[in-house]
């Protein structure tokens, strides 16, 4: 056949790589070390928890994960068997010759442990069997590995020395006890939070660690020992090099056997760790790869052949509990902490700060695993942000540090400890609904969903940011056009939501793209991509749900943005959030939108902060001249930086069918957008109301329930007061000399002077909040709300003035260019729209059309002409499909492949073209 020889030809072009991916998933209240896993065969990966389980009740969760880090096919099974959940792990899984999951699991039974063995059928979603094996065992962290056609785990007796406890796999009523190495008495204690056993299985030969000994199992059952370095209070870890040589990392040591446990090597690694952490290590190609707990967070180190180690490199990751690898890679298993409403398996739930699994793909190609979500770590010039999602705008609660940096000097220096939105509506029948977000939790991941339909599955879906690039969609174009044999579409252009489930209560359209072959479908295998803001763009999507007094019902596609541009400070120093508010369940007659910012400039301990008014600015200054180092985090020195929160464009005014002045009365504005300009209904204010929030504050600290929000939010104190400079009612606080037209007391004089360095108050933490309303919304309606987050720093004129007026310069010539459309440097704050207009004629004309893509069965291809040579590659270049057609179509049957990523080829009378197919 024609077609096979062009392909054998064309895979001389790099194979596909679908680089490395991280995911955070199935989040609830509930907290149990080592409460997940992965497992999987023949390519398919599957997770499963069991940390919603009780004393009375065995909850299992298992899942599907592709190899793009998607996970789907929930399965929920609960069953009448109970646990001591305080002391309780998911020792290993698996799966049976006929699909079945066996899940292997040590628990309490009075005072002593247990291990079960858990048949689950995931067609009924049942549990078949369970077996039990008790004893008087010690309670703790053990693990399970498959050898064979049996699951092995060893535990500890309480009388001393270990047990090995073989279950077959298939028939797990049927298991064998045998004493493990009698020849050494382990004595200690188990605890479920540490890992005192590791089991690596090696072709037939078990090996496993209890503290400072090593002891193999060969395959007649003949056991040895040897003792290995290390403190005891550390964790140890066990791998296999390519020389088949055994490692085991312990604390900061490394100690090298061959298989008949003679000590090769030893040495000292150039790495921290904690004490009692978490610990995950195994080799590759090039040498290691090392997990660890280090202090508050978790690190990643990578080792050369002779453990030379690399940098530290953050993974964003709670703690690690596991590894897994396939054909695929390897992947690591832990938790990680979120911070929103709980859905468990249950339902939804009203606890927050929870725990979800995470899994972290690793390759061997890029050793830097980031959570690519909601937290991923971002750059911008010499801006390093993390880019939260559910309203938090910047913050990092999973290891409580700062969320906005200035690099400077080639040190991380804090600007920002956190930000946040809030939203307020008043309904026509005089009900207050919205959240406000510093304080409250009760937003969910995705777009608006009907809240008894609510599960896991969106909730994972949407638990995650869309990064899409320029260059990225460049280069999508680019390869599309050319059918690029191993291009891969990165996963924010792939996965863009640009539809929600009508059946769930969804919106039909959620977030834009260019449809470059005008079909009406996004296909990004065809050449359509995301309609982005900036150069770097990275979206998530969440909601309130309907179930509290107080719900909006409000859905936000939050962007966050940064153009490149290097002849200007405003791009350079500044990164864009532009807000889309959909109210997908009321009308509202009044609408309020807040920022809260949390700045720490350097040293939080010394801060001052203030409004500019005409700019519709909060901004954050250091109150001395010297910005000391202080609890961790790096000062300024005598070179400091101020930071502004700008409105760019704040709520729509009501529309009144005139063209509203330019002014200080009561639908005016001089800090607005449209107004006096001879168009009528387009106008938008900016910021309308400020308030400085600090112990130290005459109006106390930030309020901490949604009336007393709402009232801040129309300017007045938390009680719903008004706030008074000079004896005069105000909405804005510490505005300085910022409003000679008295724009902030509807053209009352107060005196243009409310300085916070005039109060005799000292430097301290600082949090600020500016609004903008009121404005109207119904049903279906955007409200569009663009912020800057921006620093200003004179290093030439040193002195703190010098960087307020730097900043409040950069915030002048941002408002002049928004008002003229433009950025500068040829770049727009509208959307993205490509350039490349690479020939896509021939495609359009007749383009190949899949679906369902992917496809778990049968998958249709239409779009053929004339008589067509089909053939189906998997990545290695093997031919598993091969088919003809004459009629313009074709079905073609997958369900006999594994599930992954095949190459379809087709020759047709067009000529050769070529798509992407996934068998799921």
């Amino acid at each position: 056949m024609k077609i096979v020889g062009t392909f054998i030809l064309l895979m001389i072009l790099p194979t596909i790589s679908f680089g490395q991916y991280s995911r955070s998933f199935y989040t609830s209240e509930s907290f149990i070390q080592r409460h997940g896993d992965v497992f999987g065969d023949n390519g398919q990966l599957f997770f499963v928890s069991i940390k919603e389980s009780s004393l009375d009740t065995l909850r299992i969760v298992i899942g599907e994960i592709d190899e793009t880090g998607i996970t789907s096919n929930y399965h929920y099974i609960e069953a009448g068997y109970g646990f001591d959940t305080g002391a309780m792990s998911l020792t290993g899984a698996t799966l049976d010759s006929s699909g079945d999951v066996v899940l292997a699991i040590a628990s309490k039974l009075g005072s002593s442990a247990i291990v079960s063995f858990v048949e689950v059928d995931l067609v009924t979603d049942q549990v078949l069997n369970l077996s039990t094996v008790t004893g008087s065992y010690k309670s703790g962290f053990v693990r399970s590995k498959v050898n064979g056609d049996s699951l092995i785990t060893y535990i500890g007796r309480d009388a001393g020395g270990m047990d090995r406890i073989s279950v077959e796999i298939d028939a797990i009523l049927n298991y064998s006890i045998e004493e493990a190495d009698p020849a050494y008495s382990y004595t200690g204690n188990f605890l479920s939070t540490r890992k005192f056993v590791e089991l690596m299985v090696n072709g037939t030969d078990e090996y496993f660690t209890v503290n400072d000994v090593l002891v193999k199992r060969d395959i007649n059952g003949t056991y040895s020992n040897t003792m290995i370095n290390g403190l005891i209070i550390y964790p140890s870890s066990i791998t296999i090099n390519d020389n088949s040589e055994i490692v085991i990392f312990k604390g900061l040591d490394y100690t090298v056997f061959d298989q008949s446990l003679t000590e090769l090597s030893t040495g000292v690694l150039a790495i921290t760790v904690d004490i009692g952490g978490n610990y995950e290590a195994y080799s590759h190609t090039s040498g290691y790869k090392v997990w660890t707990k280090a202090g508050i967070t978790n690190v990643f180190y990578e080792l050369d052949n002779n453990f030379n180690a690399g940098p530290a490199i953050d993974y964003r990751g709670k703690r690690t509990f596991g590894t897994y690898t396939n054909l695929n890679g390897t992947y690591i298993i832990g938790d990680f902490l979120e911070s929103h409403v709980s859905v468990d398996i249950q339902g939804v739930s009203a606890m927050n700060q929870l725990y979800s699994m995470s899994i972290i793909k690793d390759n061997y190609i890029d050793p830097v695993a980031k959570f690519k979500e909601f937290q991923q770590i971002l750059t911008h010039e010499k801006i390093r942000f993390i880019p939260n999602h559910l309203g938090k705008s910047f913050s990092d609660p999973n290891i409580s540090q700062h969320g906005f940096h200035l690099l400077k000097g080639g040190l991380k220096r804090p600007l920002m400890y956190a930000a946040a939105t809030n939203f307020f509506g008043v309904t026509g029948s005089n009900e207050l609904k919205g959240y406000y977000n510093e304080f409250s939790s009760e937003l969910l991941p995705g777009p608006f969903t009907t809240l008894s339909d609510y599960n896991h599955e969106i909730m994972d879906k949407y638990n995650r940011g869309y990064y899409v690039t320029v260059d990225m969609i460049e280069d999508h174009i680019t390869n599309t056009v050319n059918g690029t044999l191993g291009y891969v579409i990165p996963f924010g252009i792939k996965e863009w939501p640009v539809e929600g489930d009508v059946l769930v209560g969804q919106g039909a359209v959620l977030a834009a793209y260019v449809d470059r072959n005008d079909n009406g479908t996004y296909d990004p295998e065809n050449g359509d991509y995301p309609k982005i803001y900036g150069d770097h763009c990275l979206l998530n999507i969440y909601h309130q749900p309907s179930g509290s007094a107080t719900s909006s019902e409000v859905e936000c596609h939050q962007y966050y943005f940064t153009f490149d541009c290097d002849t200007s400070d405003v791009t350079k120093n500044t990164v864009f959030m532009r807000q889309k508010y959909i109210a997908r369940g009321m009308d509202f007659d009044s609408v309020y939108m807040t920022q809260f910012a949390d700045f720490n400039i350097g040293n939080s301990s010394d801060d001052y902060m203030g409004t500019n008014v005409e700019l519709g600015m909060i901004y954050g200054f250091n109150a001395d001249p010297f910005d000391e180092s202080s609890g961790g985090n790096i000062g300024f020195q005598d070179t400091i930086p101020a930071m502004g929160v700008m409105y760019v464009q704040g709520v729509k005014l009501f529309d009144d069918g005139s063209d509203n002045n330019e002014g200080v009365l009561n639908g005016e504005s001089i800090n607005g957008i449209g107004f006096n300009d001879a168009v009528i209904d387009n106008e938008y204010y900016t910021m309308e109301a400020s308030l400085i929030a600090a112990s130290t504050s005459s109006f106390g600290d930030y309020p901490q329930d949604i009336s007393g929000n709402y009232f801040m939010s129309k300017g007045l104190t938390p009680l719903g007061l008004p706030k008074q400079v000079n004896g005069v009612d105000v909405r804005y606080d510490y505005f300085g000399n910022s409003d000679p037209l008295f724009y902030g007391s509807n053209g009352v004089d107060h005196g243009n002077n409310d300085f916070e360095v005039l109060i005799p108050s000292p430097g301290g933490d600082r949090r600020g909040y500016m609004t903008s309303g009121p404005g109207s919304s119904t049903v279906n309606d955007t409200l569009e709300i663009i912020t800057a987050y921006m620093y200003g720093i004179d290093t030439v004129n040193i002195g703190i003035q010098s960087s307020i007026d730097k900043l409040f310069t950069q915030g002048a010539t941002l408002r002049n260019n928004f008002s003229q459309g433009s950025l500068g440097c040829n770049k727009s704050f509208g959307s993205y729209l490509s350039d490349n207009l690479a020939d896509l004629k021939e495609i359009n004309k007749n383009p190949i059309q899949l679906y369902p893509n992917p496809a778990k069965g049968t998958i249709q291809i239409d779009g053929l002409e004339g008589t067509s040579e089909i053939a189906i590659y998997d990545l290695s270049g093997v031919l598993v499909v091969q088919s003809k057609s004459s009629n313009g179509s074709a079905t073609i049957d997958l369900s006999n492949l594994s599930n992954a990523v095949y190459i379809l080829m087709i020759e047709d009378d067009l000529g050769l073209r070529t798509a992407r197919v996934i068998k799921q």
